[in-house]
C-alpha cells in the first residue's frame, strides 16, 4: 500500500474512532471534515484524496444541494466516493446514483469489509497489456493505460477489452499511449475498428499521451484526422485536454489507408457493411476484484 489518502466528509461518527484508527493501522492516511462546508474551504490545501467517503445520516434538501455542488469542482473529478448510510432508502440510493456514487455501504458493517470496499474503489483493473481507471460517472471518461506494445500479439486483446467495456454501459473511453513505443498494422487496424465500435455505440473514443514515433506513424498514414487525439488522456475528465495540432494538408480517401492484416481489415467490414447481421463481439468479462 502506497500510503493513500481517504478524506472522510460530513463526519457524524458512523465510522466510528475505532475504525479510523484501524484503517490507519492498515496505512492509510486520514483526514476527517465535521461537515461539507469544511471540506470545500480546506481540501485543496491538502494532499489530492485517492477516495472520498460520504457519511450520512438522511436525504435532506441541505445533503442534495451539498453533494451538486461538490460534484461540480473539477478538481474532485475521477476520484473514487464511497457513501456509507446510517440507513438506506429509495431515494437516497437513487440520488446517491444519480450523482455517480454507486459504492454503498450501511451501517452496521464489520471494519474488515469497509476495508474491502475502499481497496477495490483504489485498485484500477489490470492484465498484463493494459489496466482500467474506470470513470466515476457516465459524463467521465474511462482511461485505458496500455503497457505493452500495439501490435499483433495484444491488439486482438484490446478489441476485446474495448467490446466489453461498451456492453458494461461505458460510452467515452481513451488510451493512454504512454508506456507504448511501437504500433504495427495490428495495432493500427485495431485503432480503427475501436473507433467503429464506438461510434456504433454512440460513445467516444480518444487517444492521447502518444510518443514522437507513434504519432509520426499514425500522420503517415493520415490517421491523425479520423482518430480523435488529445495531448493528455488525464485532463479530459477536468476539461482541460487540448487536440493534437492536425498537420494533414487534406482529409485521406478511403483507399489511402491500408491496414496490412487481413484479419483487422475483415472486422472493419464487419462493423461499417450494414447488410450483414449484426454479430455479438467476443467480450473479456472484467473482474473488478482483481
Amino acid at each position: 500500500m502506497a500510503n493513500e489518502h481517504i478524506c472522510i466528509v460530513n463526519s457524524k461518527l458512523i465510522i466510528s474512532m475505532e475504525m479510523q484508527h484501524y484503517l490507519e493501522s492498515k496505512g492509510y492516511e486520514l483526514t476527517v471534515f465535521g461537515g461539507f462546508d469544511e471540506f470545500v474551504s480546506d481540501f485543496r490545501t491538502l494532499r489530492k484524496p485517492d477516495v472520498i467517503v460520504f457519511e450520512i445520516i438522511s436525504l435532506t434538501p441541505e445533503l442534495m444541494e451539498n453533494v451538486q455542488e461538490l460534484k461540480k469542482l473539477p478538481e474532485l473529478n475521477g476520484i473514487p466516493n464511497i457513501a456509507i448510510l446510517n440507513m438506506a432508502t429509495k431515494n437516497l440510493v437513487l440520488f446517491l446514483a444519480q450523482m455517480g456514487i454507486k459504492e454503498i455501504m450501511v451501517k452496521p458493517f464489520v471494519k474488515e469489509a469497509l476495508l474491502e470496499k475502499i481497496d477495490k474503489a483504489i485498485a484500477p483493473v489490470e492484465s498484463g497489456s493494459f489496466r482500467i481507471r474506470p470513470g466515476q460517472s457516465p459524463d467521465e471518461y474511462t482511461i485505458v493505460e496500455l503497457l505493452a506494445q500495439l501490435d499483433a500479439k495484444n491488439s486482438n486483446n484490446i478489441d476485446q477489452l474495448l467490446a466489453g467495456l461498451i456492453q458494461k454501459g461505458n460510452r467515452k473511453v481513451a488510451f493512454d499511449f504512454q508506456r507504448v513505443s511501437h504500433v504495427d498494422s495490428s495495432g493500427i487496424g485495431i485503432l480503427i475498428v475501436c473507433k467503429k465500435r464506438m461510434e456504433i455505440a454512440g460513445g467516444e473514443f480518444k487517444l492521447g499521451n502518444l510518443s514522437e514515433h507513434v504519432l509520426d506513424v499514425l500522420k503517415s498514414l493520415r490517421l491523425d484526422s479520423i482518430l480523435d487525439i488529445v495531448d493528455d488522456v488525464h485532463e479530459l475528465s477536468v476539461g482541460l485536454a487540448k487536440p493534437m495540432n492536425n498537420t494533414s494538408e487534406n482529409e485521406p480517401a478511403d483507399d489511402e489507408i491500408v491496414v496490412d492484416s487481413e484479419k483487422q481489415s475483415n472486422e472493419l467490414d464487419e462493423l461499417t457493411d450494414e447488410n450483414k447481421p449484426e454479430q455479438q463481439p467476443e467480450v473479456i468479462t472484467i473482474n473488478e476484484n482483481q
